[in-house]
């Protein structure tokens, strides 16, 4: 990791946890883990970050709500106190969403009140047309050179409200796994 990240001291109290997913996998299932095991890319760490992954969301016990987009995370926020700040994450999901959905997904958000959105997606378009963050937020033209050059990077951004502050940022570059972060200014 390069530069300064933007955190608190220390790490927030973590209420709800709940995830979405077009299709869930039981990871208490043998032939499930291998699948994913097997997905998993080529990298000399791979296997034993995912094995790790795996050990963690199973000790959490989140639940895993079936559905995808938009209409699934509207329920899953409805379900929830309205106290609570909602941070909405994703990792190389939005990306595969068409703009339309991607806007409903940021309107869901913006509705809930104060809430956040936090985004580890390349540039949308996929490939070296790209030129928009998927969060739809202004992009340096560095970055889109670089990506247009076959640099294969992701965007962390957020955007929501907190309190009174409204946020629309990007945040880092990071590698497509988020293992290395390049934080901005």
């Amino acid at each position: 990791m390069t530069g300064d990240p933007p955190l608190p001291p220390g790490a927030p109290d973590v209420a709800v946890r709940v995830g979405i997913d077009a299709s869930p996998i039981d990871l208490a299932d043998p032939d499930s883990q291998a699948w994913l095991m097997a997905c998993t890319p080529p990298t000399a760490d791979a296997e034993r970050r995912l094995a790790a992954a795996m050990a963690v969301t199973r000790a959490v016990g989140a639940p895993v709500v079936a559905g995808n987009g938009a209409d699934a995370l509207t329920k899953v926020l409805d379900t929830l106190p309205p106290d609570l700040l909602a941070v909405v994450t994703d990792s190389y999901t939005a990306v595969f969403l068409d703009t339309d959905e991607r806007q409903a997904i940021a309107r869901v958000v913006a509705d809930r009140g104060e809430s956040v959105w936090i985004s580890l997606d390349p540039l949308v378009p996929l490939g070296t047309a790209a030129e928009h963050c998927v969060q739809d937020l202004p992009v340096d033209a560095e970055l889109i050179a670089r990506n247009r050059a076959g640099g294969v990077f992701a965007l962390l951004s957020m955007v929501g409200v907190i309190g009174e502050h409204r946020i629309r940022r990007v945040l880092a570059t990071a590698h497509p796994s988020g293992t290395r972060m390049t934080w901005r200014d």
